[in-house]
């Protein structure tokens, strides 16, 4: 239902739909224990990450195909208590049925789950599945975050999420560079990583390309560039002049 009112625009009834007095908020934790219908969860995409395409790994005098295992690999972090999850889309169909709304900056947005379902295990991170789209919400419900997550040291290839409250962030080395031209992936990854978008645009846009350093997030010289960074400094009539 979700999906006929997303594909209408009609995202007052989405909202309805979402937020009836039947269904229930639970969070991650909830869902690992329990596979309760009429529930929903709110959380915020940290990353979309699409793979690579398909290489050819040799075998004696012949090269065979190493399968893709999945479309867009999605990162989470739930919002009640601040863990991670992955939602998987199999197929470039899958993807689309996901993500309903195309001109829509998705990575680092609020989105609800509707009727969300724990279905295994990557890395130690849960994967969560769903027959629905995700629906974008206002990002005020970050404020019902309850249980910020806690830095610590791991040397496991593991996804680690990191809420502060309050932080002093600088910015070094910025400088002005063309950025993917897609809503959907805010700008974030450079020219030689793939764009996580079901829609790709030719046309580019000028984003700021920076450091990041925080002592409070422990994070020094991150490199990072996003199109709604760059908004918050440089007015839309800056940014269509650097055209």
């Amino acid at each position: 239902m979700l999906a006929q009112y997303l594909e209408t625009r009609d995202l007052g009834s989405a909202m309805a739909v979402f937020n009836h007095e039947d269904v229930t908020d639970v969070s991650l934790s909830d869902l690992l224990s329990d596979t309760t219908e009429n529930v929903r969860m709110t959380a915020q995409v940290l990353s979309i990450k699409k793979p690579r395409a398909k290489q050819l790994q040799k075998e004696g005098y012949k090269y065979a195909k190493m399968e893709k295992q999945y479309d867009r690999l999605v990162l989470l972090r739930e919002l009640t208590e601040g863990d991670l999850f992955y939602m998987l889309s199999e197929t470039p169909l899958h993807t689309r049925q996901l993500f309903k709304v195309q001109s829509f900056t998705w990575i680092g947005a609020v989105v609800g789950l509707f009727e969300p379902e724990y279905k295994s295990m990557l890395n130690t991170v849960p994967i969560i599945g769903m027959d629905q789209p995700l629906l974008p919400i206002m990002p005020t419900v970050t404020d019902k975050i309850t249980r910020p997550y806690v830095a610590e040291y791991s040397d496991k290839l593991v996804p680690r999420s990191l809420y502060i409250q309050e932080a002093k962030i600088s910015v070094s080395k910025a400088n002005i560079v063309t950025g993917c031209g897609c809503h959907f992936c805010d700008s974030q990854h450079d020219a030689n990583t793939a764009c996580p978008a079901t829609v790709t645009e030719d046309i580019g846009k000028r984003v700021i390309q920076c450091r990041i350093s925080s002592k409070e997030a422990n994070i020094a010289n991150a490199p990072f560039r996003s199109a709604t960074f760059s908004r918050l400094i440089l007015t839309e009539h800056i940014m269509k002049a650097l055209q």
